[in-house]
């Protein structure tokens, strides 16, 4: 089963990439390195299942999503102390 969160962020994901790709002779992209927030809600398996899918092309194939999970920090409002 897909989900339809990580789909869209893997859509978004492809369009971000895409456009900063813009104007750039690249041919082949080997890996991409994302952050996800632990907050996010994201089931990393599903989103680069995801961008598996929707990255399919010449530049995208056979490219790595490495996804690094990134844990919330809280900071106090009156002394900034995590």
């Amino acid at each position: 089963m897909v989900a339809m969160h990580e789909m869209s962020l893997a859509l978004s994901l492809l369009d971000t990439i895409k456009k900063s790709l813009e104007g750039k002779n690249v041919k082949k992209l080997r890996e991409i390195t994302i952050e996800v927030g632990s907050l996010a809600m994201v089931n990393t398996e599903q989103l680069s299942f995801c961008f598996s899918i929707v990255a399919k092309g010449e530049i995208f194939s056979d490219m790595k999503l490495d996804i690094q999970k990134k844990e919330a920090v809280f900071r106090c409002i009156s002394c900034l102390r995590e």
